[in-house]
């Protein structure tokens, strides 16, 4: 199903604003500058799924990719003028999670919310329902090969439009260095490419780019082409600013020796014990907010809330894993 038509009339907008090798600017989308992207990678958000018939192109500017269509199109808050083009995103759904490239803009999608492949949402939900609940964070998967430098076609000294693309972590900045020697932030359209309005010079360049995690690339003797890639030296690490969710040691009472190892005995009972709802769990509803660790009760079952959010009427807790856990 459906529901969201892809950003094709604003590719068609664009290609009527390139004049002479001149875009020229209208709010939100092109010549935008953007605010600093307020997504790390543990940060996990929730929002709706939904699927349209992808093929790998769109308001990034990428070229389709028959043969990889585990894409999808992002909302326009999280979007952030082009911030998330090209990013990792592992997707949860009912049925499982999957990993897609951020390659199109979604404009009917509110905050959170992403539009899959048909190829990627039947991975996590079933297509006959249409719009699940989802929840997705950034990832950095292994790539092969370096991050490339793509020139826009029409590209000179004059004017200059960069785009970076085989990069595992979304960009923050893309700069080159002029002739006394500093850096120059080049500003990001929303087509996802970073143009100098005035030119870069004659070349070759000294280009630098930076994720959002404030990892460094930079390259020397970067050649000007009219269009077409250059390859860079480097691509950027894995995040070490990611660290795996740990559970706080039990503190031990000094003087208590207990080995480290040393599980308390249970004595077995005849009959069973069948845990009960705490006092305090409340019954699930819909349109309610949830925080972290808070118990309810659903059907007959106790469950814990594993990210903060505001339920929906379909977000009942034994359909939806990612929010939910099973607790008695």
């Amino acid at each position: 199903m459906k529901k969201t038509q892809p950003i094709n009339m604003y590719i068609g907008m664009l290609c009527c604003l390139i004049v002479s090798g001149c875009i020229l600017s209208f709010p939100g989308f092109l010549g935008a500058q953007s605010s600093a992207l307020p997504i790390l990678t543990n940060d996990v958000h929730t929002g709706e799924g939904t699927f349209y018939a992808a093929t790998g192109a769109g308001s990034c500017s990428f070229d389709p990719t028959p043969d990889n269509l585990m894409v999808a199109a992002m909302n326009e808050t999280d979007y952030d003028t082009a911030r998330l083009c090209g990013a990792y995103v592992e997707a949860t759904g009912p049925e499982g999670t999957v990993v897609v490239r951020i390659v199109d803009l979604c404009p009917g999608c509110k905050s959170g919310d992403i539009d899959f492949s048909a190829e990627a949402f039947a991975l996590i939900a079933d297509p006959d329902d249409g719009r699940v609940p989802i929840s997705w964070r950034i990832v950095s998967p292994e790539l092969d090969g370096p991050i490339v430098y793509r020139y826009k076609e029409g590209s000179s000294q004059y004017w200059t439009a960069v785009q970076i693309r085989n990069h595992r972590n979304p960009i923050a900045t893309f700069e080159y260095e002029t002739s006394d020697g500093q850096f120059t932030p080049v500003p990001r359209t929303g087509f996802n490419y970073f143009i100098q309005q005035g030119g870069m010079g004659s070349g070759p360049y000294t280009f630098r780019v930076t994720d959002i995690y404030e990892n460094v690339i930079t390259d020397s003797n970067i050649p000007l082409i009219d269009s077409g890639e250059v390859s860079s030296s480097s691509q950027f690490p894995d995040p070490i600013d990611e660290p795996e969710p740990t559970t706080p040691p039990t503190e031990v009472p000094t003087g208590t020796a207990v080995p480290p190892t040393e599980v308390p005995s249970v004595t077995p009972t005849d009959t069973p014990v069948i845990p009960t709802p705490p006092a305090d769990a409340s019954t699930w509803q819909p349109n309610t907010s949830y925080a972290v660790g808070e118990e309810v009760t659903y059907e007959g079952s106790t469950y814990r809330c594993l990210q903060a959010h505001t339920s929906l009427s379909n977000w009942q807790p034994s359909s939806v894993p990612a929010l939910w856990q099973l607790v008695a």
